[in-house]
């Protein structure tokens, strides 16, 4: 059956054809003849609208090419194929704000977290700004928001570490235990940067006032990276660390020297009541007054109540001259996990 065209006529075709390229409108003309094709793309680009030809139904059903390269790349990082996401990050040398914030979504999807990772790493000091109020947004995805402070850790900025420390008032103890690791990261790398001590003691006594029970049991979903110094139980595989505890402490080293609180909470992980004895001490004399009453439930301190404990410095020698000791009962634990 032969196509049937019809063409409304226009009465003032000046001010028409005008009003059509200033709308950019935009048409699909579909037809076997190339002849017809032609004279139909030169009348409606006359009137200013941009054409495109088909001269089939399946020609005219398939994609439009994609002149615009950030199109092009928005579209293949929301095509749902993991390979081609892939393909597209790998090939990323910058992000725009449209790009950064599809990239940030693809946090959530397991298959390709990790190459969303690196590339928003890549960016992260131009996008800090997107990466903070997704973090701090309680209506974003979980899973995304727990991700977000490995990316911010790369990015030594004070917005970015302004925007973890408020991270570490969120309601979910992921989103907190990420943001404390990350904090810990870029303390490491910038210790210059200003830390609001009161913010973090605070944050520390908050975490310690919640049931043994919630204590004894809280998890994480995705395990932390290892390595660095500011890491506090690196290297004890098959030691049970308390998720909260370890963020306690990972917290605590904002403020306190963290070489000597690192070496205490190892100490902690010991089943020697003398080395446990020896971290417990240290703690009591460097650890605010408030913290430490509330902290001290949590740490199975068998001890008899101190009556003031050693000083502040005799305490310190103490533990460093314990270090070598902690390690060699923590290397010992591991060869008997590994053996069960």
């Amino acid at each position: 059956m032969p196509l049937q065209y019809t063409c409304a006529p226009l009465k003032d075709e000046g001010r028409c054809g005008k009003e059509l390229r200033m709308g950019e409108k935009k048409i699909l003309v579909v037809d076997d003849e190339k002849a017809i094709l032609d004279l139909f793309k030169k009348a409606f680009t006359r009137f200013g609208y941009v054409v495109r030809t088909a001269e089939s139904g399946e020609e005219a059903s398939a994609p439009a090419p994609v002149s615009d390269p950030e199109v092009a790349r928005l579209i293949a990082l929301r095509s749902g194929d993991a390979r081609r996401v892939h393909a597209e990050l790998r090939e990323m040398r910058t992000l725009s704000p449209t790009l950064a914030a599809q990239v940030i979504s693809l946090l959530a999807w397991d298959e390709v977290t990790g190459w969303a990772s690196r590339a928003l790493a890549k960016a992260a000091p131009g996008i800090t700004g997107q990466l903070v109020d997704r973090l701090l947004d309680p209506n974003e995805d979980f899973a995304i928001r727990r991700r977000i402070p490995r990316v911010l850790a790369t990015c030594t900025t004070g917005r970015a570490y302004d925007g973890l420390m408020a991270a570490l008032a969120d309601k979910r103890f992921e989103v907190r235990y990420q943001s404390g690791r990350a904090l810990a990261r870029i303390h490491e790398q910038v210790p210059s940067l200003p830390v609001d001590s009161a913010a973090v003691y605070a944050a520390a006594l908050k975490e310690t006032r919640v049931d043994r029970s919630l204590w004894e049991v809280q998890q994480i979903i995705d395990e932390p990276e290892e390595g660095g110094a500011s890491e506090l139980a690196g290297g004890t595989p098959g030691v049970h660390a308390n998720r909260r505890l370890e963020h306690v402490f990972t917290i605590l080293s904002l403020v306190i020297p963290r070489a000597p609180l690192r070496i205490a909470y190892r100490g902690l992980l010991t089943h020697d009541a003398v080395l446990r004895g020896t971290s417990l001490e240290y703690l009591e004399s460097v650890l605010p007054r408030e913290i430490w009453e509330s902290l001290r439930p949590f740490l199975d301190d068998t001890r008899p109540q101190a009556t003031g404990g050693r000083p502040r410095e005799e305490a310190l020698e103490n533990l460093m001259r314990s270090s070598q000791s902690i390690e060699l009962n923590l290397q010992e634990l591991r060869g008997q996990a590994s053996e069960d």
